[in-house]
This record gives C-alpha cells, sequence and structure tokens, in this order.
C-alpha cells in the first residue's frame, strides 16, 4: 500500500459511503464504467496494480471535476492508540478503536469517535473492518 493511488481510493472510499449519491454523480458524469471497473479490481482475488488503478482513478476525478466537484486529495489521519492497561487481575473484551479497509486495499481508517455505527466501504459494499485493541 505505499503507492500514493491508495490514498486516493480512500479517499474515494469516504467520500462514496458518506455521500451515497456521490455514486450517481459520477456516473451521469460519465464515469460510471470506471467506476465499476475500480470496484471490479478492488473486490478481486489479486492485488490490483497501482497504475491500473491510478489510470482509473484518474478518469473519475476528471469527471468530478467536469462536473464542478473538487478531485480527490490525500488526507491524513490520527492514529489510535495501539492499547491500553488495567490494574492486574482485570480482565475485559476487546475495545473496537476505529475501521479498516476490509480489502486491505486503501489506507482508510475512521476512528470510533467519528461515527456512531461501523461505517461502510463503497468498493466492497459492506463493512469496513473493525480494529479491536485487547488489554493487557
Amino acid at each position: 500500500m505505499g503507492h500514493p493511488v491508495w490514498e486516493r481510493i480512500a479517499v474515494l472510499c469516504e467520500q462514496l459511503s458518506g455521500t451515497p449519491h456521490l455514486k450517481r454523480i459520477i456516473e451521469s458524469g460519465g464515469g460510471g464504467a470506471d467506476l465499476a471497473a475500480l470496484f471490479e479490481a478492488l473486490g478481486g482475488v489479486t492485488d490490483p496494480q497501482p497504475e491500473a488503478i491510478t489510470e482509473l482513478i484518474d478518469e473519475i476525478e476528471r469527471v468530478l471535476r467536469s462536473v464542478g466537484l473538487s478531485g480527490l486529495s490525500t488526507r491524513t489521519f490520527l492514529n489510535p492508540a495501539s492499547e491500553f492497561v488495567l490494574p492486574p487481575g482485570m480482565t475485559a473484551k476487546p475495545t473496537t478503536v476505529g475501521w479498516t479497509c476490509p480489502l486491505g486495499r486503501c489506507s482508510r481508517v475512521v476512528l470510533s469517535e467519528e461515527t456512531s455505527k461501523p461505517p461502510v466501504c463503497a468498493a466492497s459494499d459492506g463493512r469496513m473492518k473493525p480494529f479491536e485493541v485487547f488489554p493487557r
């Protein structure tokens, strides 16, 4: 996931999940086939080549700009605390501190403070993968 295109995929996934009508905007702007091909590549069994994904995301970004929306830029996020410590002898269930891409294809992270329910991955049409921490 070191290629910059995966950050752009994370931004698109976040935008599509948070703004469901964005998919219709992309489709009506002529990017429906590219979006479908992108989701197919991301959901496939083999790891997609960053160059092919870059071509698709470039075209989707062109469509977004053509309809007056901003393109996909990179973003940063805070890493959740890796774990916490309970007093000796106490146990607890794991705590979900956030969610990550269920496909392992992008760097999208949604922290538990950002949402009241598990977020959705636009590329997989499913819930994002919970990131849990276990007490020592």
